[in-house]
């Protein structure tokens, strides 16, 4: 099965083995942006990273402003599952910008990157948004999948969706534009997001996660 959930932000409690209890032997989590675990490169860090990977079941992770992209982007990347991953560990992963995976017979597109106005009151707290040729590169894959998905998982809402949660307060960007213009265009069934910090349903189609452990496909099979 797969699960989705928000933004971690290094906070080890969030992935103790405890609070992740419903995940079996197979499963995967997907956190939707700013891992935060990949942040100093640390004896005590690179331990822990090491500890994750060998759980029975996988980590994947989209970035989202908060990272060390430094050190993020030293990892091997690899192919998997149809798209191409940054291996962090035997089942750490990290889901590069744009990709296209297929999992469980399921589709999910992801998208990271984070911008302005990321927490919940939507102060300003860093950008890091993906630039022209990353945002060209994954329309590119998505008109190749017949602008048709199962799953959108990304660190921003589509702009429409963050103007609504601000109520106008939140400054959209070129990663907001471009995403609306894929909401507008793309067949999906569900869409999660996790940089507002909130954990409530938008619509029936979308979502933003935070501390909630929402399964994102597999759970009727």
């Amino acid at each position: 099965m797969i699960y989705v959930t928000g933004d971690i932000h290094g906070d080890r409690s969030r992935l103790a083995p405890s609070a992740l209890r419903a995940l079996k032997k197979g499963d995967v989590l997907i956190v939707a942006g700013d891992f935060g675990f990949i942040w100093d490169d640390s004896k005590s860090e690179r331990k822990y990273l090491e500890s994750l990977g060998k759980r029975d079941y996988e980590i994947w992770f989209l970035d989202g402003a908060h990272e060390n992209f430094e050190l993020l982007n030293s990892y091997e990347v690899i192919p998997r599952l149809g798209g191409r991953m940054r291996q962090i560990g035997m089942g750490l992963y990290h889901l590069p910008r744009g990709e296209i995976y297929t999992v469980e017979g399921c589709r999910i597109f992801v998208m990271g990157g984070g911008s302005l106005a990321e927490t919940a009151d939507f102060e300003s707290v860093g950008s890091n948004i993906p630039d022209r040729d990353e945002l060209s590169e994954a329309a590119r894959r998505i008109a190749a999948s017949g602008y048709e998905t199962d799953y959108i998982i990304t660190h921003e809402p589509p702009g429409k969706t963050k103007d609504w949660l601000s109520a106008g307060a939140a400054p959209l960007t070129s990663l907001s534009v471009w995403l609306d213009e894929l909401e507008k265009r793309c067949k999906y069934k569900k869409w999660y997001f996790g940089s507002v910090h909130r954990d409530v349903s938008v619509s029936d189609r979308q979502t933003a996660v935070y501390r909630n452990i929402i399964p994102l496909a597999g759970a009727d099979k």
